[in-house]
């Protein structure tokens, strides 16, 4: 399928998917669709498709990264877009902060993902998709598990945050031993005293990384305390996607994918 010249704006984009189906190790069917519809419904048919074609994975561009190129108006007709289909989409909705390739060559292709786990079905979700890139020969992941130095020292919370837990520990462990032998693998676990603690260790990934993938939403834990009376949540990042998108503030300069499972508010 050929798109018209009116919109070429995309053909990048569509160049970008036919090129990785033709050079994807698996198979790889691709499904170009064209579609002119307002904002104000466009959602509708985002969903309706994503539930006939029983898609996993919903990516869509966060906000700010429209209102550079196409102003005020358009940024908060995305950020409307956006909102209504995390809430209506029947699968796991990936918000991309876009800063573009870092080190891409045309002779060798090699990314190096990052995944910031602190729990939850979010993060959750963020370390099933690095599982499933880790398989890929040129990709690298490390995963950078984030704990409270509190909870895990008394080991609170009821029942429900109990279970959580012990999902967590499980999917993490079960994370390491399939890439056990896998060089292009790093799991490292980072305790923290505080939220303070938190946004250091999200320092960390600057420079490092391609991208970085992390929950919108996370296990409860305090990330907010007396210390940071600044910090605020970003409903559309979550707390860590936000810190992650905030370089001027943090100094990270990285594309960000924040993913929303289906089915949490």
């Amino acid at each position: 399928m050929r798109l018209t010249t009116s919109f070429c704006s995309s053909d990048h984009i569509l160049r970008a998917f036919v090129n990785y189906s033709k050079n994807a190790s698996g198979p790889v069917t691709l499904h170009p669709f064209t579609m002119m519809a307002p904002y104000k419904s466009m959602h509708e048919n985002i969903c309706r498709i994503a539930r006939d074609k029983q898609i996993p994975l919903i990516v869509v561009p966060y906000h700010n990264n429209q209102r550079a190129v196409q102003g005020d108006r358009v940024a908060t007709s995305v950020r409307g877009l956006n909102a209504t289909i995390k809430t209506l989409a029947p699968c796991t909705v990936g918000v991309l902060v876009d800063r573009g390739f870092r080190n891409m060559r045309p002779t060798h292709f090699s990314y190096h993902v990052g995944v910031v786990f602190i729990g939850g079905r979010d993060d959750r979700e963020a370390l099933a998709y690095a599982s499933r890139m880790s398989g890929h020969p040129y990709v690298s992941v490390t995963v950078i598990r984030v704990i409270l130095r509190d909870q895990n020292e008394q080991g609170d919370g009821d029942e429900d945050e109990k279970m959580e837990r012990l999902i967590d520990e499980a999917l993490f462990d079960e994370f390491k031993l399939k890439n056990v032998c896998n060089a292009c693998v790093v799991c490292r676990e980072i305790m923290v005293e505080d939220s303070v603690g938190v946004v250091d260790a999200i320092r960390c990934l600057e420079r490092n990384y391609d991208l970085v993938m992390v929950g919108r939403r996370h296990r409860k834990i305090p990330l907010h305390d007396e210390e940071m009376p600044a910090f605020t949540v970003n409903e559309d990042l979550g707390v860590i996607g936000d810190v992650l998108a905030s370089s001027d503030s943090f100094g990270v300069w990285v594309s960000v994918l924040v993913l929303h499972c289906e089915g949490v508010r």
